[in-house]
C-alpha cells in the first residue's frame, strides 16, 4: 500500500468517541498534574533559574566544563618531581661557601660608592605671615 492510498483510507474512516470512563480518567489525571505543578512553584523557579543561565548557549557551557575537566585531569596527572614555576626561587642556591662572602663584599662596595643624599635646605618662606606682620603700604 502506498502512502497516498493509506492517507485516503484514513480519511474515509470515522473517528470513534472516547469511552466515558477513559475520558473521565484522562481529565482527572490532567487536573492532578496541573494542581501538582502549581503547588510546587519553588522547584519550577529553581529549574528556570538554571535554564535562564544556560539557555543562551548550552554548547558553550558544555565546552567550558570540558576544558575545566581537562585542566583538572592534566593537573592531577602531572609528575610531582617536575619543575614548578610557582616554587622556583629567583636567587640560585649557594653552591660554594665563598659565594656568600663574595656577594656581601660586592654589596658593601656598591653601598660605599653610592652618593650621599644632599642635605635638605630650608627654603625661605614664599608668603608673608599673617596680615598683622605684613608691611603696610605707604600712604600717599
Amino acid at each position: 500500500m502506498k502512502p497516498d492510498e493509506f492517507e485516503q483510507e484514513l480519511e474515509t474512516q470515522r473517528l470513534r468517541p472516547v469511552p466515558p470512563a477513559w475520558r473521565a480518567g484522562i481529565l482527572e489525571a490532567a487536573r492532578d498534574a496541573a494542581v501538582s505543578q502549581n503547588s510546587h512553584p519553588s522547584n519550577h523557579a529553581r529549574v528556570s533559574w538554571w535554564r535562564e543561565l544556560l539557555w543562551p548557549c548550552p554548547q558553550a557551557w558544555a565546552g567550558l566544563a570540558v576544558v575545566w575537566l581537562l585542566i583538572f585531569t592534566l593537573h592531577l596527572t602531572k609528575p610531582a618531581d617536575g619543575p614548578s614555576f610557582a616554587g622556583s626561587s629567583i636567587m640560585p642556591p649557594l653552591d660554594q661557601p665563598n659565594q656568600l662572602s663574595t656577594q656581601r663584599a660586592e654589596l658593601v662596595r656598591l653601598l660605599e660608592n653610592a652618593p650621599e643624599p644632599a642635605p635638605s635646605r630650608s627654603l625661605p618662606r614664599a608668603l608673608p605671615g599673617p596680615r598683622s606682620e605684613r608691611p603696610s603700604p605707604p600712604r600717599a
